[in-house]
């Protein structure tokens, strides 16, 4: 049994909730909730009718009605249809991305995930499925990910369209960097000094042949052309013969 003696009521709160409540609720329906709900609190009928600008007569066969036929009995008979009004949609919470040192937060409502920086097709699946849900904007993230607005049209169209695979570079040549382990690379970088020592040509052709060759593996030219710029060996292969030349020098002397 509810002590409704000990509850405090408020004008302003009652105002605002009502107007709420009309929003989803047509009036005459409400009217029977409230009706009804002051009846089993233990309000007379004849309060009841003061209280709602209620007739006696409606309040007593409204509660009737109620007691009868149940929860259908809360709509208007007399109307074909009573609208009852849906509630509005949810609002959908934006997403915040602020990029940190060692990873990048992405804030949704109350909840943050965090990306390493260090793994980017991560980030870009993400960020990119956040677009698809309207979640974040294009321009935002084309600057996150220093990339044109058209760019991240396409791949966002292309990750709804055909998954995680239409982000992953498939151009031919295009290796994974286990290919290129520990043996390959030092293989590389042996062959590049002594072609230069030697005179013969550093093409990435040519140290392609050599490094598949000596290793038992199939790299290709653009992924030798690529380490050897990751390598920093294009800025020595000036400098690198006239280094060994003093060496020699100094051995001698």
């Amino acid at each position: 049994m509810i002590n409704y003696q000990n509850l405090i009521f408020s004008f302003k709160l009652s105002q605002q909730r009502m107007d709420q409540s009309e929003n989803i609720i047509e009036n005459s329906t409400l009217n029977r909730i409230m009706c009804f709900s002051l009846y089993n609190l233990g309000v007379n009928r004849k309060n009841i009718s003061t209280a709602l600008n209620m007739p006696p007569g409606t309040v007593k066969s409204t509660i009737r009605a109620i007691n009868q036929g149940g929860i259908a009995a809360f709509n208007d008979r007399r109307k074909t249809n009573t609208r009852v009004l849906p509630s509005p949609p949810p609002t959908s919470h934006k997403a915040i991305v602020k990029i940190g040192g060692q990873s990048t937060i992405i804030t949704i409502g109350h909840s943050e995930i965090k990306i390493p920086n260090g793994n980017p097709l991560q980030l870009k699946v993400f960020l990119l499925t956040l677009i698809n849900n309207n979640m974040l904007k294009k321009s935002d993230v084309a600057k996150i990910l220093k990339i044109s607005n058209a760019h991240v049209s396409n791949l966002s169209k292309g990750l709804d369209e055909n998954d995680i695979l239409s982000l992953i570079d498939k151009r031919k040549g295009q290796q994974k960097d286990y290919v290129f382990n520990e043996e390959v690379k030092s293989e590389l970088i042996q062959q590049f000094v002594a072609n230069i020592v030697s005179g013969n040509s550093i093409s990435s052709n040519n140290i392609a042949s050599q490094v598949n060759a000596a290793c038992n593996a199939n790299v290709s030219d653009r992924s030798v052309r690529q380490h050897i710029s990751k390598l920093g060996l294009n800025k020595i292969k000036k400098s690198l013969p006239k280094l060994l030349v003093d060496i020699k020098k100094n051995l001698i002397a």
